[in-house]
């Protein structure tokens, strides 16, 4: 609890009530206050509204207001959070991803990759073979998220230039330059399947 609140709760207690009106503009005045600070005022605010009368309870109301507009910014900066948290988490497993998109009635689920993934378990394959281990390729992550409920509809390949070779006729310009380095992206698109393997969960 803030000074300020304190302060004012004591005037209010007394029954000081001009004095803790006064006060309130003090309560949660920084750009970012805890909740518990935000509720403290509309309690005391809204105490106060029900004890005084005209100007006195106006400048109550609009510190009701404040108060409630602090707490609505307060909830939506922890969503906000939790929805970064979130989506780091599913990002790091595309199974959890494809099954809570799945739970949550998406119809459609896009996936970045910066390779193809199609490669990657031919690569890995190929590299078992030459070291004369058994070949056991690993689901890739179609047959993961296909595994969910899910049916790829569309694979979009993007190669997105960092530098570029430029000739003496040409000069510096990028846009005519050649792309020789760039970073590579893979867009998976599926489409959520009705009576896939994934929705038995809801039976």
């Amino acid at each position: 609890m803030s000074k300020a609140l304190e302060k004012a709760r004591n005037r209010f207690q007394a029954g000081r009530y001009k004095q803790a009106v006064s006060m309130l503009p003090e309560v949660a005045r920084t750009a970012d206050p805890p909740a518990e600070e935000a509720n403290g005022l509309l309690e005391l605010a809204g105490a106060l509204r029900d004890r005084t009368d005209g100007d006195l309870r106006t400048a109550c109301e609009a510190q009701i207001r404040r108060a409630q507009k602090l707490l609505e910014t307060d909830e939506q900066r922890q969503a906000a959070q939790r929805a970064e948290q979130l989506q780091a988490e599913l990002k790091q497993d595309p199974a959890r991803l494809a099954r809570w998109a799945h739970d949550a009635g998406l119809g459609w689920l896009e996936l970045k990759s910066p390779e193809s993934v199609v490669a990657v378990s031919v690569r890995k394959a190929m590299a078992a073979y030459a070291a004369g281990r058994p070949v056991a390729p690993e689901p890739c992550l179609i047959d993961i998220v296909e595994a969910e409920g899910w049916r790829l509809e569309s694979v979009v390949h993007r190669f997105i230039p960092a530098r570029v070779q430029t000739s003496f006729l040409r000069g510096a310009d990028f846009l005519s330059g050649d792309p020789v380095q760039g970073d590579e992206k893979y867009l998976y698109l599926f489409r959520r399947v009705e009576g896939a393997p994934g929705d038995s969960r809801e039976a």
